[in-house]
C-alpha cells in the first residue's frame, strides 16, 4: 500500500480462529453460496471460495436500477437480486426500451445469465436473502415478503410502518429494520412478528449478530443490543464520542448507514458526518457493553477522512474498505483502529457506497467511478481491474475521461456501482452495475 504494510506487522499477526457461531451459520446454510449482504451475520465478508486470477465477464442480464442495497445472493445455482426498475425512488409503470426491466425480484441462471423468474413488486426492492428455499425481499412499499426460491410465488407478506432497508438471516427468523425506527423479529416460515421494538431514527443499516446478540444502528448514530428474545441490552450513542459534532452554532448530523461489523468481542461501526476530517469515520465499541474500545486514527500520510456508509471486510486482523472522497482502499488495525496504509486505485470519488467481499486473501472492492478492483489483502497491491459502469466499454481499461484531478460527484463516464458484490462457490463474482447484474470468472 502507499504506506506499506511492513514485514514485522505481517509477521506478528496470529491466525484468527473461526467461532463456532460462523461455523454453524454457515453450516446452516449449506445450501447457499451466498446467502446476504456480506456473506454472514458478522458483516465480516470473508470467504473461502477461490480467487479470479484473470477476470471476463461470462454473461450479463438486465435488472435495471440497483442501489447499495441490491446486492446479489446466490443458492442453488441461482442468482437472486431486488431491482429499482428504470425509475429509482419512485414505482415503475411501464416497460424499459422494450425490455421488461421493473421493480421486482429476479432469479438468474448462475451457468447461463438466462432469467428464471420475475416476481414484480409496487415499488423498488432493496434487499434480498435466501434461507430454507425461501427468497425473502423487503422495499419501499414498506413490506417485508417470502417468495418461493424454484417459481418466484409469492408465500407470505407482513406490512411494515416505513420503507425495508436491509435484511438479516438468523436461525429461523429474519430481522428488519425500517423506514420509522422499527426492528422486527419475524418467522421466515410464516412471516408472523415474534418481536418487535422501536429505535429512535430509521433504521437503514442492517442488523448483524454474533450469534448470540442482534446489533442495530440508526441515522441517529444510535447503536442498540438485543438478546436472541429481542430484549435490550444496552444502547449508546456515537455523538458522545465526538464533542466536536455538537457546536450549538454548528451542529452537525452523525448517521449510520453501514451494517455494523462483529470482530472477536468488538462491534465496529462507520459513520457519516460532514465532508472530510483529520481522522477516520470509525470506531469500536465492546459488543457486550457498548462501550467505546477505539477511534480510528489516521496514518502519516492522509489527513482527509471522508463519510463511511459502507461496511469493511476483515481479513485476518484488517479491516479493509475503500475510503470516500478519494480513489484509495485502506487497511486498519482491526484491535486498535491504526491507519496502516492505503492503495489508490481507480478515480478519485466523493461517494462511495459499495461495499468489499474477499476470496481468501484477494480482496473485491466496487468503486463510484464504476470500476470493480482486486486488491491482494495481504500487502494491498493491485492484483486487476474490470470496468462495468457502462455496458458498452465493459475492460481492463478505465474509459477515458473518468479521471478528474480533484475528484467528483458523479462519473464523468458512465454510471456509478452503489451494489456490493457475492462470490459463488467456484469463485465466480455476482455484481449489479448500470442497469445490468454482471458475471464475473475466470478467463481460459
Amino acid at each position: 500500500m502507499k504506506k506499506q504494510i511492513s514485514q514485522r506487522v505481517l509477521t506478528l499477526l496470529s491466525s484468527i480462529a473461526i467461532s463456532a457461531f460462523t461455523i454453524s451459520a454457515q453450516a446452516s446454510a449449506a445450501e447457499a453460496d451466498w446467502p446476504m449482504f456480506q456473506y454472514s451475520p458478522q458483516r465480516q465478508g470473508a470467504s473461502q471460495r477461490p480467487a479470479i486470477k484473470k477476470p471476463r465477464i461470462l454473461w450479463k442480464a438486465p435488472i435495471g436500477t440497483a442501489g447499495w442495497l441490491n446486492n446479489p445472493v446466490i443458492a442453488n445455482q441461482t442468482v437472486f437480486v431486488g431491482s429499482g426498475g428504470y425509475l429509482w425512488n419512485m414505482p415503475d409503470h411501464e416497460a424499459y426500451q422494450g425490455q421488461e426491466v421493473t421493480d421486482g425480484v429476479y432469479a438468474f441462471d448462475l451457468n447461463t445469465g438466462q432469467r428464471k423468474w420475475v416476481t414484480p413488486a409496487a415499488n423498488d426492492v432493496n434487499n434480498v436473502v435466501f434461507a430454507d428455499n425461501l427468497v425473502i425481499a423487503t422495499g419501499a412499499e414498506a413490506a417485508v415478503w417470502a417468495m418461493d426460491a424454484e417459481s418466484g410465488k409469492e408465500l407470505w407478506r407482513t406490512p411494515l410502518k416505513g420503507e425495508g432497508f436491509q435484511l438479516l438471516v438468523l436461525d429461523q427468523e429474519v430481522i428488519v429494520g425500517d423506514g420509522k425506527g422499527q426492528l422486527l423479529w419475524l418467522d421466515i416460515k410464516s412471516g408472523k412478528v415474534n418481536k418487535r421494538s422501536q429505535l429512535d431514527a430509521a433504521i437503514r443499516a442492517g442488523a448483524s449478530s454474533d450469534g448470540q446478540t442482534v446489533f442495530a444502528a440508526t441515522i441517529e448514530g444510535s447503536v442498540y443490543a438485543f438478546d436472541r428474545k429481542g430484549n435490550l441490552k444496552w444502547q449508546q450513542s456515537l455523538r458522545k464520542f465526538y464533542p466536536e459534532l455538537n457546536d450549538p452554532d454548528y451542529p452537525v448530523r452523525l448517521e449510520i448507514y453501514g451494517a455494523p461489523t462483529v470482530y472477536k468481542d468488538s462491534l465496529i461501526i462507520g459513520f457519516a458526518r460532514d465532508t472530510v476530517y483529520k481522522q477516520p469515520a470509525l470506531l469500536a465499541l465492546e459488543s457486550k457493553s457498548g462501550k467505546l474500545r477505539w477511534k480510528s486514527k489516521a496514518y502519516a500520510s492522509k489527513d482527509s477522512w471522508g463519510n463511511i456508509r459502507s461496511s469493511p471486510a476483515i481479513y485476518q486482523n484488517f479491516l479493509l474498505y475503500a475510503e470516500p472522497y478519494s480513489n484509495t482502499v485502506v487497511a486498519i488495525d482491526a484491535e486498535t483502529g491504526k491507519g496502516l496504509g492505503g492503495q489508490n486505485v481507480g478515480a478519485i470519488m466523493f461517494p462511495q457506497w459499495s461495499s468489499p467481499a474477499l476470496a481468501q486473501s484477494t480482496l473485491y472492492i466496487p468503486r463510484f467511478d464504476g470500476g470493480l478492483y482486486a486488491i491482494d489483502a495481504s500487502d494491498g497491491k493491485p492484483i486487476w481491474q474490470l470496468y462495468i459502469g457502462n455496458h458498452q466499454l465493459t475492460g481492463a481499461n478505465l474509459p477515458r475521461g473518468l479521471s478528474t484531478e480533484y475528484g467528483a460527484w458523479k462519473p464523468p463516464v458512465g454510471d456509478a456501482v452503489y451494489a456490493s458484490p457475492a462470490i459463488a462457490r467456484d469463485g465466480r463474482i455476482l455484481l449489479p452495475a448500470a442497469g445490468y447484474l454482471y458475471c464475473i470468472g475466470e478467463a481460459p
